[in-house]
């Protein structure tokens, strides 16, 4: 026993230590800097050239823009069922005849060809400069090696295994003190509407309430700050102003830095209405000429709310400005945002319970149907799973029966809609019924908090 307790502990510390020799990243004050893109979401402007060598399968061999299974954007490189080659230099040529940055970086010893890397079968291999490597299944991973070889021409790739590769982020670099260059991060994209990424870091205006205070003589730009003539779904009210109008908020530390480092942009909801303001109005001004202007304004929305947004001045202290004479303009939502990656896990963007068609939150009949209707977003580098469990118990806790669902797999980044059909036995009445989403069913991890339904005979 103790020798097998022995064994146990140097196999760990073993593991460990692989890791750590596998690991050793750029140290905190060295600089590493990009010095070629081969590849960066769909196709950039150094393109690898691609020849397959081998085919397992008809269909196998390069799509150069999949949007399967992406690392950083909207697409990477998928290599699927062959064997084959990359070039880094167009067909022929040595990579280090790119450009005289290339052949510096590689002449100083200190450059490495690295990427984002993702396979469904341990059968697959990559090779970069040297030899082949091997990859995790089923998750992203960054792999490096270090450009020895002056007449370095291409990597290869072979899948013949019947397997699929995707790669991403493909790049040389160098850093400064000589050592392995840092996986690169994922970089969010500026949305077209609110999304996962967007967090608001301060609210001047939202559903009837304002927070920052008008300033410059202008408070009186402000008709009305709770209005219901044109309201977005969800929100009772909304801004309604004309003329000018200047609000100055109160900022932390925080919003402050994100102004400074150029990560905050002001974003809000506008409604522009076809009309203009009639002759005879109060607030008629100038002979009914129109003046609108504000940083970020969506043209060509009239009578339909739009979603603005405006990078914010590095320098500026978050004081904005809105002016719309002879029209009236309607706000909601009025921001200070910035875009950035969620935490690592799930994300729940949906999520009901359903019986014969209707919702339900507390209660259900004994033998009804069971409907778990949702959305989820996998935000890690991994394929996870999720299952859908429904556990019955008896009034005196005792466990009566399990049904499971049909186990979901979510690719890395990507989100599925989940409908899974259960029954609630029909001799369960007074017993209670627990509905539960698990990822990984042998480690029972939840994804969301239970959900207890009574079980009634009717």
């Amino acid at each position: 026993m103790l020798k097998k307790s022995l064994m146990s502990v140097l196999l760990i510390l073993t593991f460990v230590l692989s890791c750590i020799s596998l690991n050793v990243f750029a140290e905190d004050g060295a600089v590493e800097k990009e010095i070629y893109v081969w590849y960066n979401d769909s196709a950039s402007a150094a393109f690898i050239p691609f020849k397959v060598t081998d085919r397992v399968s008809v269909p196998g061999g390069v799509q150069a823009e999949s949007s399967e299974v992406v690392y950083n954007g909207t697409n990477s490189v998928k290599v699927w069922d062959s064997q084959g080659s990359f070039k880094y230099n167009s067909w022929f040529d040595k990579l280090i005849d790119i450009n005289a940055d290339v052949k510096a970086a590689v002449e100083s010893g200190n450059a490495y060809i690295c990427g984002w890397f993702y396979t469904d079968t341990e059968k697959t291999r990559i090779r970069l400069v040297g030899d082949q490597l091997s990859m995790p299944v089923n998750e992203w991973v960054f792999l490096y090696e270090k450009v020895d070889d002056m007449n370095l021409t291409e990597g290869s790739w072979d899948t013949r295994g019947e397997g699929v590769i995707y790669i991403d982020d493909l790049r040389l670099v160098t850093v400064s003190d000589g050592s392995a260059p840092k996986p690169s991060e994922r970089s969010v994209t500026i949305p077209s509407e609110p999304d996962r990424y967007t967090n608001n870091i301060y609210t001047y205006y939202s559903n009837g309430t304002l927070a920052a205070k008008p300033w410059h003589n202008t408070g009186n730009a402000i008709k009305n700050s709770a209005d219901t003539e044109h309201v977005r779904d969800g929100h009772a009210s909304s801004l309604k102003l004309t003329g000018e109008l200047y609000l100055m908020p109160t900022l932390t530390e925080d919003v402050k830095a994100a102004i400074s480092e150029g990560r905050a942009y002001l974003t809000f909801w506008q409604f522009i209405p076809e009309e203009n303001i009639p002759e005879g109005s109060e607030d008629y001004v100038d002979g009914g000429k129109l003046d609108i202007y504000w940083n970020g304004k969506v043209s060509g929305s009239e009578g339909k709310w739009a979603w603005g947004k405006y990078q914010i001045p590095t320098n500026s202290e978050g004081q904005i400005y809105f002016k719309s004479k002879n029209k009236y303009l309607w706000l909601d939502d009025l921001c200070i945002t910035v875009f950035e990656d969620v935490p690592e896990g799930f994300i729940e963007e949906s999520y009901e319970l359903q019986s014969d068609g209707q919702k339900i939150e507390t209660q259900i009949a004994a033998g009804a149907g069971l409907q778990i209707i949702g959305k989820y977003f996998n935000n890690t580098r991994k394929l996870e799973t999720l299952v859908p469990i429904t556990a019955v118990y008896t009034a005196d806790g005792v466990l009566k029966s399990v049904e499971k669902g049909e186990t979901v797999s979510i690719l890395p980044f990507n989100s599925i809609d989940l409908n899974c059909s259960l029954v609630i036995p029909g001799d369960s009445s007074g017993c209670t019924a627990k509905v539960m989403i698990w990822s990984e069913l042998d480690e029972m991890i939840p994804v969301r908090k239970d959900v207890m339904l009574d079980i009634d005979g009717f």
